[in-house]
């Protein structure tokens, strides 16, 4: 990938842009301003730290609405359950930490945009522990919204992601944010693992 891809940065710490600069095309937007005249990025990088968790998860909504299709990783110091949770259940594609190494972070936007879902090491353990808890039949579980059920449905059915796309007239690109944020809110890797927890909850047939 080359430096040409774009990312906006939503950070109030300045440090942060220079762990980026190298192999992106960093713009800095403020909290709460609006971005829109700006070129579409290929992800967002958005840091909650300066903000609470409830105010940080309606930014990250508000963000969805400016670019819309847009990956959103987080990127916070925070690795507790309590924000971390909201925050993964909010429209966010990814979660990692500031303690993550330049290049960590470099590869989570790559892997972002190419549809996959990184996640810091001790993410992953507190989603694993929150799918640990999962009691079989409890359809809120997951906390997964209808639409997001409705797809699952559909791809446990053998319909293709293209397929779904031209069904719903949105592009791949959106339905493969739809199916990251389904692993997230699961705590799964992969299709497989999402259908087999979702038929166990009763959440697909």
């Amino acid at each position: 990938m080359s430096r040409s891809e774009s990312i906006w940065l939503i950070s109030q710490d300045e440090s942060i842009a220079h762990r980026f600069h190298r192999d992106f095309d960093v713009t800095t937007v403020s909290v709460g301003s609006d971005p829109s005249a700006e070129a579409r990025p290929s992800a967002i990088v958005f840091d909650p730290d300066q903000h609470t968790v409830k105010f940080s998860v309606n930014q990250i909504d508000e963000l969805c609405q400016l670019a819309p299709d847009t990956p959103i990783l987080v990127l916070s110091c925070w690795a507790d359950p309590e924000s971390v949770l909201p925050l993964l259940r909010s429209e966010a594609s990814g979660y990692v930490l500031k303690s993550d190494t330049d290049a960590r972070l470099v590869e989570a936007v790559r892997e972002m945009i190419n549809g996959e879902v990184p996640l810091s090491s001790k993410v992953s353990r507190i989603l694993l522990a929150t799918t640990k808890r999962h009691l079989p039949g409890d359809v809120d579980n997951f906390e997964l919204k209808e639409r997001e059920i409705e797809l699952l449905q559909l791809m446990s059915e053998g319909l293709t992601k293209k397929e779904i796309s031209e069904k719903y007239k949105r592009s791949v690109h959106t339905i493969d944010n739809h199916v990251r944020r389904i692993y997230l809110k699961m705590g799964v890797n992969n299709l497989g693992q999402a259908v087999g927890d979702a038929f166990r909850a009763g959440i697909i047939s």
